[in-house]
């Protein structure tokens, strides 16, 4: 069974790097982008298989991740040479750079770390570790009649489905993987600080890699020492606002989706995420000056659609299935 976990951890892995690097490429932006952004795709993505029960079609869609990846990338080596240059040189520029090698230290870094953890605290056996074992078990949202988290049956997700993917990945259950993902996710949310960090100036590399462990403490004194999100709303409202306000000056397609995305993830993250993405979309509207007021209102109003309709969605599946809420934070 050892072979076969670690193949389809590799599997997993390579896809979402693929995803990441095939939006690199095709919008010309570091990976320092495109990886949370990633992350940010995965959510709701991870949340309508679990709302079918069919999370376990994550394996079929990471082999057809890779299986189309393989095939453009030989249909321009073999039929289109000028393709595949231009592609060889935005993978050099847009991919691997210092902020990809932050990624895999901090990867490397937490695994290890991690390895040993397990649940300690009361909260983590009520909801943050129960939530994902439960999902490990059922391939997906449980009803309010079986639900092993009764008092936290509506609490976002989001944190919870990243957490089961990493455990898919793993292919057997280990609790230290919990910890891996929650605290891997929080650092790939300040990658965007290396987007325009070159190699010449690698010695940023261990600069921003410690940077990263220890910046979450801000948020909350028990950032490392139990499973929340309060860490990661943080991380999320901060890549929020580097986005936001890094492109006042000259707005892009890429920072349309960009910030959609980043109103998506807190959302699912935690409850009082719906203020936080409100919070950035009102200094997105005060920021973004380009164009007409009516073109304004549109982007503003597209900006935050995604947002809304998968908060309305998870609203409106937990009012089917019958779960409910105690804890409102």
């Amino acid at each position: 069974a050892a072979p076969r976990q670690l193949s389809m951890g590799v599997v997993h892995g390579l896809a979402a790097l693929t995803v990441a690097g095939m939006i690199s490429v095709r919008c010309k932006r570091s990976i320092a982008w495109t990886l949370p952004l990633t992350v940010c795709l995965a959510m709701p993505m991870l949340l309508g298989l679990a709302m079918v029960k069919q999370l376990a079609l994550v394996d079929a869609l990471a082999w057809l991740v890779l299986f189309a990846a393989a095939a453009w990338l030989g249909y321009c080596a073999v039929r289109n040479h000028a393709a595949w240059h231009g592609m060889v040189k935005d993978v050099q520029a847009y991919v691997w750079t210092p902020a990809l090698l932050c990624f895999v230290l901090l990867a490397v870094f937490w695994s290890y770390a991690s390895q040993n953890r397990v649940p300690l605290d009361v909260d983590e056996y009520s909801y943050w570790a129960t939530a994902v074992r439960s999902l490990y078990l059922s391939g997906g949202f449980t009803d309010g009649a079986h639900t092993c988290t009764y008092l936290h049956g509506s609490y976002p997700p989001g944190m919870h489905l990243l957490e089961w993917w990493g455990m898919h990945a793993l292919g057997t259950w280990r609790e230290g993987m919990l910890y891996t993902v929650c605290f891997l996710t929080n650092t790939v949310f300040m990658l965007p600080l290396m987007a325009r960090i070159t190699w010449r100036r690698g010695w940023v590399v261990p600069v921003f890699v410690i940077s990263a462990i220890a910046l979450p403490t801000v948020f909350t004194g028990f950032a490392y020492t139990m499973l929340t999100t309060d860490s990661t709303l943080g991380v999320l409202f901060g890549a929020l606002l580097f986005t936001v306000w890094q492109a006042r000056d000259n707005q892009t397609r890429f920072d349309d989706w960009m910030v959609a995305a980043l109103l998506v993830a807190p959302v699912l993250t935690k409850r009082s995420g719906v203020l936080w993405a409100a919070g950035g979309l009102v200094l997105m509207g005060l920021l973004w000056s380009e164009g007409s007021l009516g073109v304004r209102i549109r982007r503003w109003l597209l900006i935050g659609l995604p947002a809304t309709l998968v908060w309305l969605g998870w609203q409106s599946y937990c009012a089917m299935a019958g779960l409910s809420e105690v804890h409102d934070t």
